[in-house]
């Protein structure tokens, strides 16, 4: 079971993981694996976050991101906000 926790720390190494819909093998079957690389791109890119390490697993991932910020920003049901 999943945990909502709310991190507002700036300069963080943080750990996620990702499950897909009731642990199917979507990452195999759909061969996602060069749309979470893009994904990965984009959050350096765009929002300076750094990928430490990661594993793409058949029906979930793990990854380090390294949350590298100099705005406040607050995240909620309906979008992404900058204080």
């Amino acid at each position: 079971m999943s945990v909502k926790k709310e991190q507002t720390e700036k300069h963080r190494i943080y750990y996620c993981t990702f499950t897909c819909y009731k642990w199917l093998n979507l990452f195999e079957i759909t061969k996602l694996q060069d749309h979470i690389y893009a994904l990965f791109d984009l959050m350096q890119q765009k929002y300076n976050n750094q990928i430490l390490g990661y594993v793409i697993m058949p029906n979930h991932l793990h990854v380090l991101i390294f949350v590298n910020v100099y705005k406040v920003t607050a995240y909620s049901e309906a979008g992404v906000y900058e204080d």
